[in-house]
């Protein structure tokens, strides 16, 4: 397996053009296997530094709005508290945090999370998820909606699905 590991990795950066040798000039599994992985990396990375977990960031939802790209995604605010990160990008490789969506009122209290979000009437509209960790039916769906991006108007319909007891 490892020489087999070795042949693909050889291969991959043989096409790349990137270094197939260590200092030496002799070529390893270990120069090889990291040409690859510099050539298999994603061009699009995104973490954002203020998530407390291993910088995590997931459930990223993008959307054009105001001539740029907005990510808005799930991250970790402290230890089982979610939040909604907020990046921006004019060209969907390189993003910039801008902001978080701060927690507001008791439905929001232990945390959001999974946005989704669309752009309509010259608005962005975000639906999150709500968590409740000591009870299921605590958790909701709610709508917030934004003419800058950045700054959220809550729905006073709010929530606008919770499950059923």
């Amino acid at each position: 397996m490892k020489h087999t590991t070795l042949i693909i990795a050889t291969m991959l950066a043989s096409q790349s053009g990137l270094p197939l040798t260590n200092q030496l000039g002799a070529a390893t599994p270990e120069t090889a296997a990291q040409s690859a992985a510099t050539l298999l990396k994603p061009r699009m990375f995104f973490a954002d530094p203020a998530s407390t977990e291993s910088r995590r960031t997931k459930d990223p939802v993008v959307v054009r709005f105001l001539d740029r790209y907005w990510m808005y995604y799930t991250i970790w605010l402290a230890p089982q508290v979610t939040g909604i990160g907020i990046a921006t990008s004019d060209n969907l490789l390189d993003w910039t945090p801008v902001a978080k969506l701060p927690l507001e009122g008791s439905l929001e209290a232990e945390g959001i999370a999974a946005p989704g979000a669309i752009v309509l009437n010259g608005r962005v509209h975000l639906f999150y998820q709500t968590y409740s960790m000591r009870d299921f039916h605590g958790s909701a769906i709610l709508h917030a909606w934004s003419e800058d991006g950045v700054h959220f108007t809550r729905d006073t319909t709010n929530p606008v699905v919770r499950p059923r007891h």
